[in-house]
């Protein structure tokens, strides 16, 4: 878990004015809420992001005003981890407590922004990385992520599992946010949200990738959810869940690196690998 430490030397002090950097600390973090302790009258606090800190991005330090003393204190120490990766800490936490119904909605909806983090890296992230810096870039960049939040936005796990099949299969793979632009388009004009033929898959060349692209549409999770989220509310066994955390993460993990999937911050970090089709 990658947490923010930017903010740690801006004051936040106890009853007898000393710093104390422990009761500042967020702890408990996850996509929706943070829990902190109030550095005055120890207050136990659960905030929710949107409605209490009206703050979506990860917190490097800012102001909070107790809603027990009523006293400004200083947090600091968010997570700044992906979404998906939330979800998959979420899913761990669930399946700890036994609750194997939340643990599989959890994994499931880390699949999908998985899977849209891989469109926007594909599509809009690195072409905006691998081109040259000019006037209109932010423009573009803005309008690319515009058409691609549009043209996926009623997306599933398995119409996202379709794109990235498509993706691959048709080397959809732009250096420019120029080329990105007209690809885009081609996900609604020639529906990639539909299951490719098993003959369009059969032309991936690279082994390893006809494998993992295989994999991917093939797993376990997007069943088990359809079982449990829709009106047989099924209640699955902890072995099932098991399966998708143990087997189908690490495969997840393995993807990201195959396949260079990662966030606008990792690529302005360089910290994304580069994928075997943009490799010489």
């Amino acid at each position: 878990m990658r947490l923010s430490n930017q903010g740690e030397a801006v004051r936040g002090r106890s009853e007898g004015g000393k710093y104390n950097p422990n009761m500042a600390r967020i702890g408990d973090a996850d996509y929706e809420t943070i829990s902190v302790t109030c550095d005055f009258c120890h207050a136990n606090l659960r905030l929710n992001r949107r409605d209490d800190l009206r703050e979506l991005s990860a917190i490097s330090g800012r102001n909070l005003t107790c809603s027990s003393c009523h006293r400004e204190f200083w947090i600091t120490g968010d997570i700044v981890n992906t979404p998906y990766e939330m979800f998959i800490f979420a899913a761990d936490a669930h399946f700890e407590s036994k609750h194997h119904m939340l643990a599989v909605m959890s994994l499931a909806q880390a699949w999908e922004l998985f899977l849209a983090t891989f469109a926007y890296s594909n599509f809009v992230y690195r072409p905006s990385w691998l081109q040259q810096r000019h006037a209109a870039a932010r423009e573009e960049l803005t309008r690319c992520e515009q058409k691609l939040e549009h043209a996926t936005r009623n997306f599933n796990i398995r119409n996202l599992v379709n794109l990235t099949t498509h993706t691959i299969v048709r080397q959809m793979h732009p250096r420019t946010l120029a080329e990105a632009e007209p690809m885009i388009e081609q996900i609604e004009q020639q529906r990639l949200h539909r299951d490719p033929s098993n003959e369009d898959i059969a032309t991936i060349t690279d082994d390893e990738i006809h494998a993992a692209v295989q994999r991917l549409r093939n797993l376990q999770i997007v069943d088990l959810r359809n079982k449990v989220g829709h009106k047989q509310a099924y209640r699955p066994t902890a072995k099932e869940v098991m399966a998708c955390i143990e087997e189908e993460i690490v495969f997840l993990h393995h993807i990201r690196d195959l396949f260079g999937v990662g966030d606008f911050d990792d690529f302005a970090a360089d910290a994304v690998e580069t994928p075997r089709w943009f490799q010489p």
